[in-house]
């Protein structure tokens, strides 16, 4: 960041250069040019915490620790997969630390960019990081609404204007409540959150199919790092004249595929096929997923855009929506993905994984549920070598044995499944709508009055959504939400599962 600000005498209020950013100063005073408040006046007194979380502590009962690296850049974070716990003996310590249903969490020290909520389940079940200020809003102040402006672009830019420290960025208290904060009607404010409320419940609906995966699988096969320990021999005749390692023939792996087989199952390359195209485009952007572009948690792969000439060497696969990618590094992660049918442009995958194609997009949802299971990492990891890079070659994917199941049955869950990147992407949508909907606020692009009557009138609703941009309210980019239609059906069906539950 490059600029020159010239700062009278008067105004001179700090002495880093950061805080007078030209384009910060803009927002600032458009901020406060209307009706605003500072963010101490729209939260109850908060806190910050100091206490660091182990890995882990025996027996002992714990609850897991949040940090910022727990949450995701939309906002979302998942209890579940959160590594660092706290021993529940020192919780009589840090009692200021429990999470409160609702609460705002703004990361004030490090990357200082991430802001997310306590969900309403987990209040009480996780101690916050005190990388993360915590607060409750004042009633008649949306918190989605907050953590929407918090997290936009010019939110993000105002609180970078105030960071502090130079070995490692922070955000003072009194800094921090210093904040300006649009202060539109409760109304308006609530049409914005409710954005950010659709998008939880998308992701709540997606996280139940994703335990619906775990527990479709969960019966045939239960992987344990352990698992290895003990000795076994093998027949001479049974041996594989290309494999002498002794993981090969690890009795779990061979258990698993022999009981599979017995049952009717078959091997995963009878209902896939290897995909290896290349030849894109190099002088127009590509959509590039790497390994580390595969949401783990969720088994989504989601690209980076890639300018022209500057794709990477390793980006040589030409891949399409519904494709499955298998990590063929690190097996045991369970880095496979699927290509979401949002995906758009030249899709382009990285060698490292294997692309294994399917003959309809339910058959490939279903396949790459069971790829992440146990049962599949078992057999993934019998063709694994390295000691200190293990890999496994990507025709090795297709000799994984699935349970049987008829052609009809794997149509009828895989579509279900289908789903879960349909869900994750809109939510994803929802959130950059809210924040969005806020830089447009600030920017005199939309008024209060439009955004009370889309909340309360469907058809300025959806009138609304569709001038939204990827680059903001009316701008030149691609459209947030490409089908209104197919948003709204969505919405229903997950308002329709939410009232039937």
């Amino acid at each position: 960041m490059k600029f020159l600000a010239r700062v009278a005498p008067g105004e001179l209020t700090r002495l880093d250069a950061e805080y007078y950013e030209p384009a910060a100063l803009v927002i600032d005073s458009l901020v406060r040019s209307r009706r605003h408040k500072l963010l101490g006046e729209c939260i109850h007194e908060g806190y910050r915490v100091v206490y660091h979380g182990v890995d882990e502590v025996g027996d002992e009962a714990s609850i897991p620790f949040l940090a910022p690296s727990d949450i995701d850049e939309n906002g979302d974070y998942n209890i579940d997969q959160i590594a660092t716990v706290v021993p529940i003996g020192y919780l009589n310590q840090y009692p200021k630390g429990l999470a409160i249903a609702n609460e705002i969490l703004i990361e004030v020290k490090g990357n200082t960019a991430k802001v997310a909520l306590v969900k309403v389940e987990d209040a009480n079940a996780l101690m916050v990081s005190g990388s993360l200020y915590k607060a409750r809003v004042i009633a008649g102040t949306d918190p989605r609404f907050i953590a929407s402006y918090l997290s936009s672009k010019h939110g993000s830019r105002l609180k970078r204007r105030v960071i502090s420290n130079v070995n490692i960025s922070y955000i003072g208290k009194d800094d921090l409540y210093n904040l300006p904060v649009p202060d539109p009607s409760s109304d308006a404010q609530h049409y914005i959150g409710s954005k950010v409320h659709l998008a939880e419940c998308l992701r709540g609906w997606a996280q139940s199919l994703l335990r619906e995966i775990k527990d479709s699988f969960r019966a045939i096969h239960s992987y344990s790092s352990s698992r290895l320990l003990g000795s076994w021999r093998q027949a001479g005749a049974s041996l594989n004249e290309e494999r002498l390692d002794a993981n090969f023939y690890a009795p779990p792996a061979l258990k698993l595929i022999n009981s599979l087989a017995t049952e009717g199952g078959f091997q995963i390359a009878s209902v896939v096929k290897l995909v290896n195209h290349t030849g894109f485009d190099h002088t127009r952007p590509i959509s590039y997923f790497e390994i580390g572009g595969i949401d783990i948690v969720t088994g989504c792969a989601w690209p980076d855009t890639v300018g022209p000439g500057e794709a990477p060497s390793r980006a040589r696969n030409i891949i399409r929506p519904w494709d499955i990618l298998v990590s063929t590094v690190r097996p045991e992660r369970k880095n496979v993905g699927i290509v979401p049918p949002s995906s758009a442009g030249q899709l382009v995958a990285t060698t490292g994984f294997a692309v294994l194609r399917a003959a309809t997009p339910q058959a490939a949802s279903f396949l790459w549920g069971f790829l992440r299971s146990d049962a599949a990492t078992e057999q993934l990891m019998r063709w694994n070598t390295g000691a200190t890079y293990p890999a496994i070659d990507e025709d090795d994917t297709l000799q994984v044995f699935m349970p049987l199941i008829s052609e009809d049955k794997m149509h009828r869950i895989g579509e279900r499944w289908m789903q879960i990147p349909v869900l994750l992407v809109n939510a994803k949508s929802l959130v950059n709508c809210a924040r969005l909907l806020v830089e447009a606020l600030i920017e005199g692009k939309i008024t209060e009055a439009e955004l009370i009557a889309a909340g309360k009138d469907a058809d300025a609703d959806r009138a609304l959504l569709a001038r939204l941009r990827d680059d903001g309210l009316d701008g030149a980019g691609t459209r947030l939400f490409p089908d209104i239609d197919a948003l709204f059906e969505l919405i229903e069906q997950v308002q329709g599962t939410e009232a039937d539950s």
